[in-house]
């Protein structure tokens, strides 16, 4: 989207209500919901690095993490320097947090799209749900295997065997984010031993 939509966006949100949630909310909303642009001066540095470079890191969910946190604090040690500023942590990371991610939905709508999960690129998503206890999911086979997995609830193990003793499973292949409450288990992974390697190239015969 234009700098313009996102601009008016952001002052929309203002007079919405936001401004009555703290001091200060458009011009949070106005700086959250454009400094993810600032990677259009990128094309200065020619078509390559403008294509390599736009809407990624400023447009990720770790870059929206980090503008949020950013901007909300510049807005609060400004507060502290200036008392007729004065604003909240709490309240201004809220603003900042709604000013950011108006910028991400209004990015998506159009063909450009973003990359939302940089700098992973992932090529295949998949969801699995529902799944009654004691119940097996999976068990198809990858001649290599790289996956970012994610326990939203619950809990789930992973059993994985190789097709081929001599290769070698390594931990870096998987990676887990528990995202479980305390009260929950952890997610469980089981993987078989193996000796030696064999080309460096993993086989995972069977994942649940």
């Amino acid at each position: 989207m234009e700098p313009v939509t996102h601009a008016l966006t952001s002052i929309a949100l203002g007079r919405a209500g936001l401004n009555k949630m703290t001091r200060m909310a458009t011009p949070m909303l106005l700086v959250s919901g454009l400094v993810a642009d600032v990677d259009w001066v990128t094309r200065l540095g020619g078509a390559r690095s403008f294509l390599h470079w736009h809407r990624t890191a400023t447009h990720s969910l770790v870059g929206t993490a980090i503008i949020i946190s950013c901007v909300a604090a510049a807005f609060w040690i400004a507060g502290r320097k200036y008392p007729k500023l004065a604003v909240k942590m709490i309240p201004a990371i809220i603003v900042c947090a709604i000013g950011a991610a108006a910028h991400l939905l209004l990015d998506m709508l159009n063909g450009d799209g973003l990359k939302l999960l940089w700098p992973f690129r992932p090529k295949r998503y998949f969801i699995v749900s529902g799944v009654p206890k004691g119940e097996i999911r999976g068990e198809h086979s990858h001649k290599a295997c790289h996956q970012f997995l994610i326990c939203a609830y619950g809990q789930y193990s992973v059993p994985l065997t190789l097709n081929n003793p001599n290769r070698l499973f390594t931990w870096s292949l998987v990676r887990v984010v528990n995202a479980v409450s305390p009260a929950e288990r952890p997610v469980r992974l089981k993987v078989p031993r193996a000796d030696r390697m064999e080309n460096g190239a993993p086989l995972c015969k069977r994942m649940i």
